[in-house]
């Protein structure tokens, strides 16, 4: 009698595992996205102009401000297509543009890229440490290409 409530209770918690994990929002095409709460927001890649300084150190930079802000909280990214996401970068304001903010450095270290169950072309990149509030850029490879698709974290 306890084997069966307990094949019953496992049933109903595998269950309703599946179906919470089958209402995930997910994209209806391919590109890159942020998921906040149940809401889905595409980002656009922005064009990295490079330039060098007199000491030799190339700066990367941006014009535009980005389209998608979050808010505190969870949110991740979802990816659909041939995107690898592989680095996350800090961006900060100046001479009218934004500029990585090299002393924040790589933070590839904080991304946990995984899979999407049932899902051969999705992956799911969430952000392991809270970010400050700024300006931030999914850096992903396609093919021979580097894009960055840029987003902004409100405090």
């Amino acid at each position: 009698m306890l084997t069966r409530r307990v094949m019953v209770l496992v049933t109903l918690v595998v269950g309703a595992l599946a179906t919470s994990c089958s209402h995930e929002v997910k994209p209806d095409h391919k590109g890159v996205f942020l998921v906040v709460g149940d809401a889905l927001h595409e980002l656009k890649p922005v064009t990295l102009d490079m330039e060098f300084t007199q000491e030799g150190f190339a700066i990367s930079s941006f014009v535009g401000d980005p389209a998608v802000t979050v808010r505190p909280g969870d949110f991740y990214f979802m990816v659909y297509g041939d995107f690898r996401p592989f680095d996350l970068k800090v961006f900060t304001t100046r001479n009218g543009k934004w500029e990585e903010d090299s002393s924040q450095g790589s933070l590839a270290g904080n991304l946990q890229v995984g899979g999407v169950e049932g899902e051969s072309a999705m992956l799911r990149c969430r952000v392991t440490k809270a970010l400050a509030p700024g300006v931030y850029a999914l850096a992903v490879q396609q093919g021979d290409a580097t894009l960055y698709f840029p987003f902004r974290k409100a405090e």
